[in-house]
């Protein structure tokens, strides 16, 4: 018998039924958007709930713990490890934005699948765009990025410039906030096309100052190893892309207080990145974009939860 899908815009009020509707009951706190409509946990801290990260020490074994309680199970969904909980049902609390990540993540629920709506799908949408820009928008990028070969540039640029081996004179150098003054874009949907359109003619970094250890002990480890970086005079720090090695959450603590000075990221693009295949981008967009609108016609044809 196949799982029977619902849609609700009383988040916390699906939560409650859907514990006492089933012994196994999952609410699955992916959010993809940038803007988001948050769980108002205080609402259902009576239900007796477990909270599981994938990622986490010791993870199978509260997994267990979940499936002797039977109680509700919060899990903080992980792209590693590939693994998918079985149970009886499941909640969202945001709207899928692939049709094919939602039949894969539910394979494993046996009864019901419940989805938060959001009063409009604006949120969706926006973070459509940004993770799929459409071709013009990878030309006026691109194009426009060019022109900064031209601009003078600070020390941190020149340090990035150094650091990518890029001849110098075809090579232009800049930070997302300034092309997105011109273009009007949001800065992750220019790192997008920066990073898709470019590719091995771009690279970026990201200027750190350390400034002086933090007091606490739990932010110790994270500045240590931004040390272990070369010293570019005064503490800057000049940190290539995907190799920071410090999770963004302690970053953010470290800058709040005071131990590091954080400045946009530095992007480098050589004048030799090959030309855009307009035509596969614009493939790769209406493919995306269909599997969203399949998603939504589930959502919008769905019955609402507890009205049936």
């Amino acid at each position: 018998m196949p799982i029977k899908i619902y849609t609700t815009s009383d988040m916390e009020g699906a939560i409650r039924s859907m514990s006492q509707r089933n012994d196994l009951s999952i609410v699955f706190m992916k959010h993809w958007c940038k803007r988001r409509i948050p769980l108002l946990e205080e609402k259902v801290l009576d239900i007796p709930s477990i909270t599981i990260d994938p990622k986490a020490e010791g993870w199978r074994y509260i997994l267990e713990r979940w499936r002797q309680r039977r109680c509700l199970l919060y899990y903080k969904y992980r792209e590693y490890p590939d693994w998918r909980p079985r149970g009886d049902a499941m909640l969202f609390v945001e709207t899928p934005i692939t049709y094919d990540f939602f039949e894969w993540i539910t394979r494993g629920i046996l009864r019901e699948v419940i989805i938060y709506r959001p009063p409009d799908w604006a949120m969706q949408e926006e973070i459509l765009s940004i993770k799929n820009p459409v071709s013009e928008h990878y030309r006026m990028v691109l194009e426009i990025a060019r022109n900064f070969r031209i601009k003078s540039r600070n020390v941190r640029e020149e340090i990035a410039l150094r650091l990518s081996g890029f001849p110098p004179v075809e090579t232009a150098v800049f930070t997302r906030n300034d092309l997105s003054e011109i273009c009007g874009l949001p800065l992750q949907e220019i790192k997008t096309i920066l990073t898709k359109g470019a590719r091995k003619a771009h690279c970026w970094f990201q200027p750190l100052r350390l400034n002086s250890p933090p007091i606490d002990e739990g932010l110790t480890k994270g500045y240590r190893y931004l040390e272990q970086y070369k010293d570019w005079g005064d503490g800057l720090r000049m940190i290539r892309a995907g190799a920071r090695g410090v999770h963004n959450l302690v970053i953010h603590k470290l800058i709040e207080c005071g131990s590091i000075t954080y400045w946009p990221p530095v992007h480098v693009l050589w004048d030799g990145w090959k030309p855009l295949s307009v035509t596969k981008i614009d493939i790769e967009q209406n493919v995306k974009m269909a599997e969203w609108y399949k998603m939504r016609q589930i959502i919008e044809g769905a019955e609402e939860y507890g009205k049936g």
